[in-house]
């Protein structure tokens, strides 16, 4: 068993393919900050901020389960709540992949799949600052890459 995320950042990562290999390089110093001085600064020795999340777990009954995804700032909350759906709900993988889902790693700005019932969408619009209403996203991409609702 094994859960695998693969990225290259931006599209074709660097830009830049090792000649032995093959292999294209990514382009992670993007996540740095550049400004001194701060908890995501470049320096040296620091690591910078990652949003890979393979996961290996085995559920209260035995069964095990190996998640993964891709997406940028979206692989921790998307593979947080799948793992979440399987082990606090009892949903199988399948009904997990395509079920709604929420993403907050815009900071101020949450995001959700319109698949999401009507009640779960009014509750996100009442306790986000009071927001009255949800406008359609535009190249907002989630799970099916269906349209999606932005509050902020």
């Amino acid at each position: 068993m094994a859960a695998v995320t693969q990225t290259l950042l931006a599209t074709f990562g660097s830009k830049y393919v090792l000649p032995q290999s093959g292999v294209t390089m990514n382009n992670g110093i993007m996540w740095f900050d550049p400004t001194p001085g701060g908890p995501n600064s470049l320096a040296p020795g620091k690591r910078c901020l990652t949003n890979y999340t393979p996961v290996l777990a085995q559920t209260g009954d035995g069964r095990r389960l190996a998640v993964g995804a891709s997406g940028g700032r979206r692989i921790l909350p998307a593979v947080t709540q799948m793992l979440s759906f399987v082990m606090d709900y009892g949903m199988d993988l399948d009904a997990v992949i395509h079920q709604p889902r929420i993403d907050a790693s815009e900071g101020a700005v949450v995001i959700g799949d319109v698949r999401l019932p009507m009640q779960v969408q009014d509750e996100l619009r009442a306790r986000l600052r009071g927001s009255a209403r949800a406008e359609p996203a535009d190249e907002v991409r989630l799970p099916e890459r269906r349209s999606a609702y932005v509050w902020d």
